[in-house]
């Protein structure tokens, strides 16, 4: 019993000790913050730090959230520090948080009570209160102090308002929609510069933007400004294109520079500190009117070029065969914006086959004017012999500086088209588009020098006219039997086997191309496949198809729409690389022959075994 009383006596001493410990620990606590200016002009930046200090802090102690400022923004932080002292035989410890603030505009700014959450107790340092002036008065650059001893420091960041600027600039202020605008971020200092990086970038809603490349060290020149002599650099340039009318803003951009600045405090203080100090500036508010473009005298085929163009057509030979692949190139060039216009329309080219176009594009800034070539690289095969003439083509554009439409043309283009010896298996069955001619053999009767007599025994005396006379018998079982069979499947499953043993042996066909290493021929073979087993499936006969005879069939047969659209995909990309030169590496005949596999097993899969209609 004496044992137990003692030992609830040393638990209550123990849990007394730890509340005394405890309460000494919280007591000991101190939260302060400062600032490091109390009036500041608004190209300065200004300093806050939050500090907990005590004989002992605990782990874990996180940044507090800064409330909401009030004619401040922060543009850096928090950035944290700790120390710890022993002397004469006391210890004490601080942690320190800091953000840089950048002031809004002129007038009263506050930093609300911050809450900072020290184990489990919270603090609340005192509201602190900053004059944003554009000259502030003598005398009051000192730190303004929330519970803060006189020896301790802040992080210095004043002064230097008029010896570091920087600019943000547009070539012109009213431009017309489309219509590039350069924007320049300059700087300008009379110190020297260890370091510029962005802080805070504004982003460009409503344009299109593209980055200049700059050596902000190979454009410096001398300038002078309200007076001052100054080193201009460029440090970022934007091309910008407006997508709407209307008034358009730039927000401000932030930059954090490292330099050398004469610091303040005493003489003894100035020699021993080092001078290389972090400021923040920001550029203004950029605004911009962007004027629509005009209604009046627009052309119907305008698709939203700006800029002053010309146009050139060209091909890469004079006088082809029919069937041959003729490269067609179309190409514009100018000063101005192309990526908001479609490209140019080509005419009804009735005696052509004509591809989708590969584009290829280039831009350059030059000076002030943004240098764009867009080329359209047709595949045309000549389907008729003759003088063929490719039609001048037009487009559209607006010149902003007349404030007018134009229209750019080229040609026409002759071409000399003969006849070619085209072969069957040149030519895929979709692509054919003559027709077939039908020939039939006239076979002549020749006189007999000798007498007509009967060379066979008459019909009912024949073993087969006994045979037929049992037909009419065996007919309903025979029919019976295969209605039985086609309704249990066994025709469909018949059908299926056919359509996979024929894919196969034309898949395989292409396959044993690839090694010869002519794209035309492999791709041809492979055209040649997908057709003919489609065919097959459909029972219908490969000449005369067409893509939409073979998608009408697929559907009907039952086959989904996404794999009658990855067929037509695959089919038309075959015929255009028949003819179109391919560069080695940039395709792989083996993906395309996996391909195949898998969109032919798709349609056996889901093939009804419909028939396709027949056409006169």
């Amino acid at each position: 019993m004496r044992s137990l009383c003692s030992l609830r006596k040393r638990l209550i001493l123990a849990v007394a000790a730890g509340w005394l410990g405890a309460s000494r620990l919280l007591a000991a606590t101190e939260v302060r913050a400062e600032i490091s200016a109390e009036e500041i002009s608004p190209d300065d930046s200004l300093n806050l730090t939050v500090r907990v200090s005590g004989e002992s802090l605990p782990r874990g102690i996180q940044p507090p959230a800064l409330p909401p400022l009030v004619n401040l923004r922060p543009a850096g932080g928090p950035s944290s520090s700790t120390s710890f002292q022993w002397v004469n035989g006391k210890t004490s410890a601080s942690m320190a948080f800091s953000w840089m603030l950048l002031p809004l505009k002129e007038g009263p700014a506050s930093i609300p009570p911050i809450e900072v959450r020290v184990g489990q107790t919270t603090y609340h340092t005192e509201p602190l209160h900053v004059q944003v002036s554009a000259r502030p008065s003598p005398g009051r650059g000192g730190r303004k102090r929330g519970m803060i001893r006189d020896d301790q420091e802040g992080p210095l960041n004043r002064g230097s308002g008029r010896d570091i600027l920087v600019r943000a600039e547009v070539d012109r202020q009213r431009p017309f929609v489309g219509e590039p605008v350069i924007l320049t971020y300059k700087l300008l200092t009379r110190a020297r510069i260890a370091r510029v990086s962005p802080d805070e970038p504004p982003s460009y809603n409503g344009f299109l933007a593209d980055d200049v490349p700059v050596q902000p060290a190979e454009t410096r020149r001398r300038v002078v400004d309200g007076g001052l002599g100054y080193d201009e650099y460029i440090l970022a340039r934007k091309i910008l294109t407006s997508t709407e009318a209307g008034t358009k803003v730039i927000e401000p951009a932030a930059f954090r520079i490292t330099a050398e600045l004469p610091m303040e405090g005493d003489l003894f203080e100035r020699f021993f500190r080092n001078s290389l100090r972090e400021v923040m500036r920001q550029t203004e508010r950029v605004e911009m009117e962007i004027r629509p473009l005009p209604a009046e005298g627009r052309p119907a085929d305008f698709s939203g070029a700006v800029g002053k163009f010309a146009l050139k057509e060209s091909t890469d030979r004079t006088d082809a065969s029919t069937g041959d692949a003729v490269g067609f190139r179309v190409t514009l060039e100018g000063v101005g914006e192309l990526r908001t216009a479609s490209a140019p329309a080509l005419p009804k080219l009735h005696d052509f086959r004509v591809y989708e176009p590969k584009l290829e594009e280039k831009s350059a800034l030059d000076g002030a004017q943004r240098h764009v070539t867009r080329s359209w690289n047709y595949v045309l095969v000549p389907l008729a012999p003759g003088k063929q003439e490719i039609p001048a083509i037009r487009f559209s554009y607006f010149d902003p500086k007349e404030g007018v439409y134009r229209v750019a043309t080229g040609g026409p283009t002759i071409l000399s088209v003969r006849r070619g010896a085209e072969s069957v298996a040149a030519v895929s069955p979709v692509a054919r588009q003559e027709i077939l001619p039908l020939r039939q053999e006239l076979h002549y009767l020749k006189p007999l020098d000798r007498s007509l007599r009967r060379s066979v025994a008459p019909l009912y005396k024949q073993t087969s006219f006994l045979l037929l006379l049992g037909v009419p018998l065996l007919a309903p079982l025979v029919v019976s039997g295969f209605s039985a069979l086609t309704a249990s499947g066994a025709g469909e499953r018949l059908r299926r086997r056919r359509f996979s043993r024929t894919a196969r042996r034309l898949i395989g066909r292409a396959a044993m191309t690839v090694s010869r290493g002519r794209p035309g021929e492999f791709y041809d073979a492979l055209s040649c496949a997908l057709v003919e087993s489609v065919s097959e499936r459909l029972e219908t006969p490969p000449f005369g198809l067409t893509y939409e005879r073979i998608d009408e069939g697929l559907a009907s047969a039952g086959v989904s729409e996404e794999t009658r659209q990855r067929y037509r995909r695959l089919l038309e990309t075959c015929d255009s690389l028949r003819f179109a030169p391919v560069q080695p590496g940039t395709e792989d005949p083996k993906r395309r022959l996996s391909e195949a596999r898998e969109i032919l097993r798709g349609i056996n899969r889901e093939c009804r075994g419909r028939r396709l209609a027949r056409t006169g």
